[in-house]
């Protein structure tokens, strides 16, 4: 993912919205992944510090470490930066 952020250095946005569908690895040490990842949010410009922030719902199907049956559950993970 690319995010263009030369409209909020050249001062001419102070916010740019993200939504973008996130096509992830098949199959990541035994977690498979079962559709595609929204990851929407914002890049905000504060006074000349340039802040991230992202969410992300992933869906996913793995093994019970316990019982070694399938499961499938889902993950909210955020991500921020400065």
């Amino acid at each position: 993912m690319v995010i263009d952020i030369n409209p909020l250095l050249k001062g001419e946005k102070k916010v740019i919205e993200v939504n973008y569908f996130l096509n992830p690895i098949e199959e990541l040490d035994g977690v498979v992944f079962s559709e595609n990842i929204l990851v929407v949010g914002k890049v905000t410009d504060m006074a000349g510090y340039i802040s991230l922030n992202l969410d992300a719902n992933v869906t996913y199907t793995t093994t019970c470490a316990r019982c070694l049956k399938e499961v499938q559950a889902q993950k909210r993970v955020n991500f921020e930066k400065t």
